[in-house]
């Protein structure tokens, strides 16, 4: 009959446990169609009817504690002041004089401004990264927000209540960023992106003796992924040291480092520990020349400012003059350099340099 489901004849063949395929019977498929569609087989369901559920650990029953205490904290002082902000919305002297019905525009517009901004710094945090001008919008909200209740504290006589409601509006935000930046740096070690140095509390005492020190080795160590303190520390007492140098200097120290004297390697090492240098540096410590050649091929009774030109090869600037004399005055001391001149003059010009045994 028409009306009747169509019927569907296809070939069945069956293997048995040897691996034999059998004769192939038809069977005759008499299942109902949808609008031309075949109906769609449901899943079975799992054993017993019920949906499996991964446990909670430890720390995310805490995480699920601290959020809701956050956000008791955050929600609080937003009330109070947009209690404080309904009641001066409707005021007829001190305040906007608006009718019952739109007293609710001030606190929907702050309170709404605030939630985007929480929100958004909340998301982007959970994505490993930095909330950027959010952080602002909910900063402006929370100071906005104190200033409202200072202001309601004030005008009660209650005492201390006109700070106790400000430094109220600021701590949930203080606990937001606080919480938050704790939950972007997981993430990104998570993630691989960030390494996961070693911790504040293990320096100890030397948070008390060597405070400048212990802090630039922190910051190395969380930069760099060092978990042991004493390489961190030694690690900041290296990159002082590399300060302290010239850049040809620290070009050297890095070809001892790296053991080789590749160019690229070697600024790559000064690079990671803040170092810079320039390609007069990098001719200085590849090409090194002894002052005293330089000396010998300048005019005779040369100053400081010409043999650095004539060691670079480029107008020096005072830098590169102050590293010359004091390798001048080095050969001075070993008496291969003999120096002329009572030193007047600005940046001491008088004084010239001529080798041992020259004519004066």
């Amino acid at each position: 009959p028409p009306d009747s489901a169509p019927v569907h004849d296809y070939k069945k063949t069956v293997v048995d446990d040897g691996g034999t395929e059998s004769a192939s019977t038809v069977v005759t498929d008499t299942s109902p169609e949808r609008d031309g569609k075949a109906e769609k087989v449901k899943k079975p369901k799992r054993a017993g009817g019920e949906i499996e559920t991964k446990p909670m650990s430890a720390v995310e029953k805490l995480w699920r504690v601290a959020a809701i205490a956050l956000t008791a904290v955050i929600v609080a002082p937003t009330a109070l002041s947009g209690a404080h902000l309904i009641k001066w919305a409707g005021e007829d002297v001190a305040g906007l004089d608006l009718p019952s019905w739109l007293v609710w525009l001030p606190l929907v517009a702050l309170d709404g401004t605030a939630i985007v901004g929480i929100t958004m710094v909340t998301i982007a945090a959970l994505r490993g990264e930095h909330g950027g001008a959010f952080h602002l919008v909910s900063w402006s909200i929370a100071l906005i927000s104190a200033g409202i209740n200072y202001g309601y504290g004030t005008s009660t006589p209650a005492e201390w209540d006109e700070w106790f409601f400000p430094v109220m509006s600021l701590t949930g935000p203080a606990l937001l960023e606080i919480t938050l930046a704790f939950a972007r740096r997981w993430k990104r070690i998570d993630e691989g992106l960030r390494f996961q140095g070693v911790k504040v509390g293990d320096f100890g005492k030397r948070w008390m003796v060597a405070i400048s020190e212990t802090w630039g080795a922190w910051k190395i160590a969380q930069r760099e992924g060092i978990r042991n303190v004493d390489d961190a520390i030694a690690r900041m007492r290296e990159v002082t040291l590399l300060r302290s140098m010239t850049g040809d200097e620290a070009l050297r120290l890095a070809f001892t480092r790296i053991g080789s004297r590749d160019v690229f390697d070697a600024k790559l090492w000064l690079l990671g520990r803040g170092i810079r240098v320039t390609s007069k540096d990098v001719t200085l410590a590849l090409k090194p020349r002894d002052i005293v050649d330089v000396v010998a091929g300048a005019e005779e009774g040369a100053t400081a400012p010409e043999i650095a030109k004539a060691w670079l090869g480029e107008a020096p600037n005072a830098a590169d003059i102050e590293r010359v004399r004091r390798e001048l005055d080095a050969a001075v001391a070993e008496g291969r350099v003999i120096r002329d001149g009572d030193g007047k003059g600005r940046g001491g010009k008088g004084v010239r340099y001529r080798i041992v045994g020259a004519a004066a």
